[in-house]
């Protein structure tokens, strides 16, 4: 439990994301921990993206994706020790925070590629319609979209024309982090 901030910010090459916890946390204190950063270009194709994961009896696990011509090349770290590496095939793919933000602008499923902390997930990310959402920034109407794989779990609830997202589901496996909106902007 505790505050997790998602950004997006615009800058010369295109755009930089960042989820980070916020402040000092009760997940934090027991050993979890999760960040995200992602560099992408005008029309929201990530050449970069680091992933950090912290839980208990897993360790720390990271993934430091780079854009080579079309395709990406994947490092995996365990505990700071090398752990894998692999490619993965491009370019159509998706990190957590660049699929979001892809949803922001064009709002439908389908098939899709994400990274996956141990190699490329292929899954069909479903548009389940419209569900009403509590949060603590109020109530809502919003679109779902959800990602079920065992590599990687993605769900994420989209409020308004604007497509404000009002609740973000990001896992693999059976481990899950929720981020829900605090405040309106």
């Amino acid at each position: 439990m505790g505050n997790f901030a998602l950004s997006a910010r615009r800058t010369p090459e295109g755009w930089q994301f960042r989820g980070a916890p916020a402040g000092l946390s009760l997940a934090r204190l027991a050993g979890f921990d999760l960040a995200l950063f992602g560099k992408s270009d005008p029309e929201l194709r990530f050449y970069y993206f680091k992933k950090a994961l912290q839980a208990p009896g897993v360790g720390r696990l990271e993934l430091e994706v780079w854009r080579k011509e079309r395709d990406f090349l994947a490092i995996r770290r365990e505990n700071g020790r090398l752990a894998a590496r692999y490619r993965y095939p491009g370019p159509k793919v998706k990190n957590d925070l660049s699929l979001l933000y892809h949803l922001r602008v064009r709002p439908e499923g389908g098939p899709v590629t994400l990274l996956g902390l141990y190699g490329p997930v292929r899954g069909r990310l479903k548009a389940l319609g419209q569900v009403a959402v509590r949060v603590p920034a109020g109530r809502f109407l919003a679109r779902r979209f959800l990602l079920d794989h065992p590599g990687a779990y993605f769900e994420a609830l989209l409020a308004g024309k604007k497509r404000l997202p009002v609740k973000l589901v990001l896992g693999f496996g059976t481990s899950r982090v929720e981020a829900r909106l605090l405040r309106r902007p």
